[in-house]
């Protein structure tokens, strides 16, 4: 989770996080350390505050925030996938790359960083 990370972002205590998700700070405490896990209107709470998507929230993605509107034109994409041109094909295939490219430098920079905290 990385809950502990996103609220230092905002620059708020467990305290005041607990307040607006209606748990206590100690609840807090437990979400950020992995001893207790938010049930799901609380995940949807921590994602609104937060704003990133569930997915961030939980680890299991490193984009923060999915766009409703990049979603529809990628399925919009696919769904026209055979029509595009070869120059298309061309640059989607190179965008492709790029954010595979971006996903392992979040993930190199996020494994670098709890390799310092845990140092420090």
């Amino acid at each position: 989770m990385r809950i502990r990370e996103l609220r230092q972002e905002l620059g708020m205590t467990q305290e005041e996080l607990g307040r607006k998700i209606n748990q206590t700070k100690s609840n807090v405490s437990k979400y950020e350390t992995g001893t207790l896990e938010p049930n799901i209107q609380t995940l949807n709470l921590l994602s609104d505050i937060f704003d990133v998507s569930i997915d961030y929230l939980v680890g299991k993605s490193n984009i923060k925030k999915q766009d409703a509107c990049i979603g529809a034109e990628m399925h919009e994409l696919m769904n026209n996938l055979g029509n595009l041109s070869e120059e298309s094909k061309k640059e989607l295939e190179k965008y492709v790359q790029l954010l595979n490219m971006k996903d392992q430098l979040d993930k190199s920079k996020e494994e670098q960083s709890s390799v310092l905290e845990k140092e420090a």
